[in-house]
């Protein structure tokens, strides 16, 4: 027993020797100081203001204001105005002012709609309702509040929506002095059909709405002066010798490997729609309904009438798959139409045009423009021209092919 004691004075001992050497004779002092240092330089950080992310939550049903419209035999109904409840929670150490809000509204079944954008305009806190103005988010506050958005977007018209379509509701909100707006997960709903008193009331079918990301702060400025002229020498030679050494070779190796990788996906997405998409086209497809064309662009005329030959080409050659062994009615049909051409089956039409701006387009021309696809000439580092769909690259075969994937499914016929 004797031992373990004197082995831990012995310890003991050892211990306080060599915090006497690095500390001093006050070494005791000098430890609490250093941790009262610590605690006091955190406890400053932590009342520095931080960068204000407010928590902004929709709860409740959406109600849309309506109006029905009649006009030359022809009846529809435009949205007016939504009606929807937000929470506004700001839990930082930080004041922001809130200085817009809006909302975009699209059908949830259809493929790259087209959408409008609703901003707000009156809000209802507490009951008390008033015109929508920038408001201050203070630490640790709340607003719950009855929003109200009915202006348009600018040079757009009011929505055309319809009693047997669900839509979704995608929320934004924006921070002053911060560029881009937040967005929050999209709201989908339940379109109940029922129109009463002028509101069409959609249920939420996505509750527990949180915030979908933020957008990545500024880059940080680094600033740095020189320190004589010697270091302005150096600093300049390295410059150089970076530029020559390290910068023009990647520059040069990024462009090879770009050009590589273009002509690998030219050869792999041309195989893929070859052997196995247009299989399942001209099987699951003779359910469809198609596209129209146009041309554009002087600095690109030729290669846009070149891809509209292909795209024409093609698609005539798979609606012949397409009507082989299927009845009149149910046949595509081909139709030019002055520089492009129509596709129309089942009484919808599918158009597909260049409107002249490095671009080819192709819509269903109906209220909702529930298919809009959108192809687009681009540039590489090496000045290669090519078509891009979604910033990706994409060959004219796969445009013709993505045309009639999405309008075969849009004029399926029903069993």
């Amino acid at each position: 027993m004797n031992s373990i004691i004197e082995f831990i004075q012995n310890v003991f001992s050892g211990i306080q020797s060599k915090m006497l050497v690095i500390l001093g004779e006050a070494w005791i002092a000098n430890v609490i100081s250093l941790i009262m240092g610590i605690l006091g330089t955190l406890a400053f950080f932590m009342q520095i203001p931080k960068k204000i992310k407010p928590v902004v939550i929709q709860y409740g049903d959406i109600i849309f204001k309506v109006e029905e419209k009649n006009s030359h035999g022809r009846h529809w109904i435009t949205l007016t105005g939504i009606e929807l409840y937000l929470s506004v929670s700001n839990i930082k150490n930080a004041v922001g002012i809130m200085e817009d809000i809006f909302v975009r509204i699209y059908t949830t079944d259809s493929y790259n709609p087209e959408t409008v954008i609703y901003y707000i305009t009156k809000k209802t806190i507490d009951g008390i309702e008033d015109d929508f103005t920038p408001f201050i988010l203070s630490p640790n506050s709340n607003i719950s509040m009855k929003a109200f958005f009915g202006q348009v977007e600018q040079r757009r018209s009011e929505k055309i929506i319809s009693l047997d379509r669900n839509y979704t509701v995608d929320i934004y909100y924006k921070i002053k002095d911060i560029k881009k707006p937040f967005s929050l997960k999209s709201i989908i709903t339940f379109n109940n059909s029922k129109i009463d008193n002028n509101q069409l009331i959609l249920k939420n079918l996505s509750m527990n709405i949180e915030r979908d990301k933020y957008y990545k702060v500024l880059k940080k400025i680094y600033r740095s002066t020189y320190k004589g002229i010697t270091n302005f020498h150096f600093t300049n030679l390295i410059q150089n010798i970076r530029y020559y050494f390290l910068y023009k070779p990647k520059q040069f190796f990024i462009g090879f490997f770009e050009t590589l990788l273009f002509i690998l996906k030219y050869i792999i997405t041309n195989i893929i729609a070859l052997f196995i998409t247009r299989k399942i086209i001209l099987k699951e497809g003779r359910k469809i309904r198609q596209p129209k064309i146009t041309f554009g662009n002087k600095e690109h005329r030729l290669l846009m009438e070149k891809t509209m030959k292909n795209i024409s080409k093609c698609i005539e050659k798979l609606i012949e798959g397409l009507n082989n062994g299927i009845k009149d009615e149910n046949k595509i049909v081909f139709s030019l139409q002055g520089n492009g051409f129509n596709l129309t089956r089942f009484g919808k039409v599918i158009q597909t045009y260049a409107p002249g701006d490095s671009s080819i387009y192709a819509q269903v021309l109906d209220n909702e423009n529930t298919i809009n696809i959108h192809y687009q000439i681009k540039e590489s580092r090496w000045g290669i021209k090519y078509w891009s769909y979604n910033n990706k690259f994409i060959t004219p075969y796969n445009m013709a092919i993505n045309i009639l994937n999405y309008f075969a499914l849009y004029t399926i016929v029903k069993r």
